[in-house]
């Protein structure tokens, strides 16, 4: 991806970012893991949706109380996508998915923040957070407003493991327009892979499993993605020719991490 700033529709001759209605859908049948689609402008309705939706997921069994959220939207108010992702966060497996053609801008970057997994296909694009309201202020009360919007920006920001230099880079550019990141980026704040908190958990499991220690399981994790991405150079061109690399990978992983395979 470019380093982008976008901008879309146009009004009186003036480049704006115009947001759309909201659509958050979930599905969530008994026993089942659950999947929630947000489209459109985040709102606080969407923060009642996802509150029903957890109290659905806690009512599964153990093993299927698990949340893929799939994400398409614009933006929004930034308190309610903050809400939401802290309810996305509390749910112990979370995955957020940002589909190829689909696009998590504004205050859906926040949403996206709080899966502890996260797959990016897509665009994710960055503005200044600002306020909802149209009301007239004076300065120093919208101040303290902004103020404690930043704090509750920042602090969320934290909690989630991800850099505050997301939100300083946020800062730099004005809300009618949107920057989309860029790989390096999304890389860089942390978007486009696992919450290390919760990767950190996963890479403990996994070592226990092969009974090794967790510096011989990193160490065989890191050579695994050396020698088992070659397994599938050139990039497989149909459907079985990816399902059979994702097969070779695996078993290449596999024997990577039991130790019969070095090369």
């Amino acid at each position: 991806m470019r380093r982008t700033l976008l901008t879309v529709a146009v009004s009186a001759g003036v480049l704006v970012w115009t947001p759309a209605g909201a659509d958050t859908r979930t599905r969530c049948g008994d026993g089942n893991i659950c999947n929630a689609t947000i489209e459109g402008n985040i709102s606080k309705a969407d923060v009642l949706a996802f509150q029903k939706l957890a109290k659905k997921v806690a009512s599964n069994p153990p093993s299927t109380q698990a949340l893929i959220v799939t994400l398409n939207s614009k933006g929004g108010d930034v308190r309610a996508a903050i809400e939401i992702g802290q309810i996305v966060r509390r749910i112990p497996k979370s995955a957020a998915v940002v589909a190829r053609d689909d696009i998590c801008a504004s205050a859906c970057v926040f949403v996206l923040a709080g899966a502890v997994l996260r797959s990016v296909s897509g665009k994710v694009a960055i503005h200044r957070p600002y306020s909802m309201t149209t009301e007239e202020k004076k300065y120093q009360d919208r101040q303290r407003e902004f103020s404690a919007l930043s704090r509750a920006a920042k602090d969320y920001l934290e909690q989630m493991n991800v850099p505050l230099a997301l939100y300083d880079e946020m800062m730099q550019i004005p809300p009618q327009a949107i920057k989309v990141l860029s790989d390096a980026e999304l890389q860089r704040f942390g978007l486009d892979r696992n919450d290390p908190v919760y990767q950190d958990l996963l890479d403990s499991d996994i070592a226990r499993s092969y009974g090794l220690s967790k510096t011989d399981y990193l160490s065989r994790k890191a050579r695994a993605f050396q020698i088992c991405q070659k397994v599938n150079a050139p990039a497989p061109k149909t459907l079985e020719n990816a399902r059979q690399a994702y097969e070779l990978e695996q078993q290449c992983t596999v024997e990577v991490m039991n130790g019969t395979r070095n090369n």
